[in-house]
């Protein structure tokens, strides 16, 4: 699959600003956020075409919110480090976030972190483009994410044991966000994609598929810098390959092989399913364009995997100040 970058990347004024709005609501110090700074570049591959300056500074800011959350969750820095009391806590407050974004509650945000409110703030700003349908779906897909992210927390904590990859994979599809990035793909090109043809069995295996492949693809590129960062510990590391190598019981240079072998296999079936969906009946116009769009997430995200600081450096020590 062909990537290319969108053509705004890392330009100022644009970059500055939103990196600027990135550190002051995340709470990190300086040499805490550098970690997330360049994971931009995911924004800017996976929607190289987003034609609307607004709508692609927004979903370069969704990005830097999902590292945000993610480093809070799992770093020994973070406001929860892995704690399930705090991951409940954070979680609750996430849950309160959603109700108020569809209106269902008030919901005193008086106590929210500054990274809450300014989520709150984005994913505003984001579903205002949204109809009732798009909007519910937003919601619901961020919730699995967010959900996702406790239990991640939770079986990292206790080290719970899988019995098999796919039961690993039931909670890492939704804690990758890949499905996020799905759903910021119809607000970067305004698309819209019926219900009726999201839930088709086809675009929901394209969908799978997509997920797979990034899943795979940052699996295999953040190993060793997970590894490290575990201090060698595979047993506490939340990675398809290191998962696979326990459950099967075979060395991780194997594992690494399967898991590439599964990220081909996924990339296989996107290109087939593309062309599928592009010839179907059912598939709407917006439809075929999201599904030709959706490639360069997938391309976008193994290219950046294969080059990212955040996916080839450990943490270091000053990170703690």
């Amino acid at each position: 699959m062909a990537y290319k970058c969108h053509p705004l990347h890392g330009v100022d004024p644009m970059y500055s600003r939103t990196h600027k709005w990135g550190f002051e609501c995340s709470l990190f110090t300086a040499g805490q956020y550098k970690r997330i700074y360049d994971t931009t570049m995911f924004s800017s591959y996976a929607y190289p075409d987003c034609p609307d300056d607004i709508r692609y500074d927004n979903v370069v800011r969704h990005m830097i919110m999902f590292f945000i959350f993610d480093d809070h969750l799992e770093t020994p820095y973070g406001d929860i480090g892995l704690g399930v009391a705090e991951a409940d806590t954070l979680m609750g407050q996430i849950n309160d976030l959603f109700d108020k974004l569809l209106g269902k509650r008030h919901v005193s945000a008086r106590d929210w972190k500054p990274y809450m409110l300014a989520a709150l703030a984005l994913y505003e700003d984001t579903i205002a483009e949204f109809n009732d349908e798009q909007k519910s779906r937003f919601v619901r897909i961020w919730k699995e994410w967010t959900d996702a992210m406790g239990v991640q927390c939770r079986n990292v904590t206790q080290q719970t044991q899988y019995d098999s990859v796919e039961q690993f994979y039931k909670v890492r599809d939704d804690v990758i966000a890949a499905k996020c990035l799905y759903v910021l793909l119809e607000y970067a090109h305004n698309l819209y994609v019926p219900e009726a043809e999201w839930t088709n069995p086809r675009f929901q295996l394209y969908l799978k598929h997509s997920t797979r492949a990034v899943v795979c693809a940052n699996d295999l590129y953040s190993l060793d810098k997970e590894l490290m960062d575990c201090g060698g510990r595979v047993e506490r590391v939340f990675n398809g390959v290191a998962i696979l190598s326990r459950v099967a019981s075979i060395p991780l240079d194997e594992a690494i092989k399967r898991v590439a072998a599964m990220m081909k296999e996924a990339e296989e079936g996107i290109l087939e399913l593309t062309e599928e969906i592009a010839g179907a009946e059912w598939a709407s116009a917006d439809t075929k364009e999201f599904v030709k769009r959706g490639q360069y997430i997938v391309s976008g995200n193994w290219y950046v995997s294969t080059i990212l600081d955040r996916y080839h450096k450990f943490l270091e020590p000053h990170m703690f100040d």
